[in-house]
């Protein structure tokens, strides 16, 4: 279910931004079959999502400050996994495809 969420949001997110920012200027660089393309390819980004994710402070880590509100540890990992797998998952399933596309 949080992948389909993940990739319905990429889509809506890229075109939205698209269309809003057409609005503001005249000329149009882009055509459809380019932006879908810019939406497939973003499916594939992951590596900062998963090291923001690894920054995050967490009880018994060294980013954890005394006086800061931070993670407990069984969150973070659940954090932690989470974001693996569905960088994993989007990096097989489009990186698979994207000779094709």
């Amino acid at each position: 279910m949080q992948f389909l969420i993940i990739v319905v949001g990429r889509i809506i997110a890229v075109f939205t931004t698209f269309y809003l920012f057409r609005l503001c200027f005249k000329s149009r660089n882009i055509n459809f079959r380019e932006l879908c393309f810019i939406t497939y390819a973003g499916m594939i980004r992951g590596a900062i999502a998963f090291a923001l994710v690894l920054r995050m402070p967490a009880e018994g880590l060294e980013s954890c400050k005394p006086g800061n509100s931070c993670l407990t540890p069984q969150n973070y990992e659940v954090l932690v996994n989470t974001t693996l797998i569905l960088v994993m998952m989007t990096t097989l399933i489009f990186g698979t495809f994207m000779g094709k596309v």
